[in-house]
């Protein structure tokens, strides 16, 4: 995916390499030997923006993820996002 692409769903954050910790970009940036910047996502577009939930294939109907998972011949397991509030 292109840059571009990921404009508006992530920002960039600053870590120490040592501690894990977030720190600002521009002191990230002047200590590149032992810091980084990375992209992190912004809320609502993370992984718990969305649930794993159980589909029967047959008639369209939620189910436990548990049973889906159990029978994967005639069901299938997908990710549905939350709604926007």
């Amino acid at each position: 995916m292109s840059k571009s692409g990921l404009k508006g769903h992530t920002s960039p954050r600053g870590r120490d390499a040592s501690t894990g910790a977030f720190i600002p970009v521009k002191e990230a940036q002047q200590r590149p030997g032992s810091s980084t910047v990375e992209r992190v996502p912004n809320p609502g577009y993370g992984a718990d923006s969305s649930s794993r939930r159980g589909r029967d294939a047959g008639n369209g109907q939620f189910i436990p993820v548990k049973e889906a998972e159990r029978r994967p011949a005639s069901t299938t397991v997908e990710r549905v996002p939350h709604r926007k509030s």
